[in-house]
């Protein structure tokens, strides 16, 4: 069990970290967006929670030491949620991005961080991942990628421990969830932006 951890923003980053929430069946997932340390891979998690509205998301990977499907890589557990391109047709909403890695960002994979999936460097589009305990191996340097560049981590939960875990517990015997767990919508409060229209999933 893992117990909630409080995010201390660095003083850079205090005034102007957005905060994007992610509402679910089971609870509100509320996140703090590092744009200071990781701009461009925060930037693309707000374009994408800005379109949302018009996307078919959803909760659709869970993975945890008894389910990852891929026994020789390093064990993690990670809770993925996204568009779901099954049910669009249509190329993602947002473009992919250049990788930010944790070495360049100074961000590591710890309990309830936010971090960009991706298949090759600079692939990432709009699938997200958060962080169930530490995980060094998606840091720059680890081997759950065989490139070794890690992943893109950009956000840090802020509220919500128990909607995490809730989710971890419909984690299934493999990884990819059937049927998903929908995502209600997504809401985005940004500083830099007075009065920013919630956006609410079509499903």
């Amino acid at each position: 069990m893992h117990e909630p951890l409080p995010f201390k923003p660095m003083a850079a980053d205090a005034a102007s970290d957005p905060s994007v929430s992610v509402f679910t069946p089971l609870g509100v997932l509320v996140f703090s967006i590092h744009r200071r340390r990781a701009p461009v891979t925060a930037a693309n998690f707000i374009a994408y929670a800005k379109a949302s509205a018009n996307l078919r998301n959803g909760v659709y990977r869970i993975v945890t030491v008894a389910n990852q499907a891929n026994r020789d890589a390093p064990q993690i557990e990670v809770v993925q949620f996204g568009w779901i391109p099954a049910f669009s047709g249509e190329a993602p909403p947002v473009p992919p991005v250049a990788h930010e890695s944790t070495l360049a960002t100074g961000i590591r994979h710890r309990h309830g961080t936010l971090s960009l999936a991706r298949a090759g460097a600079g692939t990432g589009t709009c699938a997200y991942f958060v962080c169930r305990g530490d995980q060094p191996a998606l840091d720059h340097g680890g081997t759950r990628q065989p490139d070794g560049l890690g992943f893109a981590a950009f956000g840090q939960l802020v509220a919500g421990e128990n909607v995490l875990a809730a989710l971890f517990g419909n984690a299934q015997d493999t990884e990819v969830l059937e049927p998903i767990i929908g995502i209600d919508g997504i809401t985005v409060e940004d500083p830099a932006i007075a009065d920013e229209a919630p956006a609410r999933s079509s499903r």
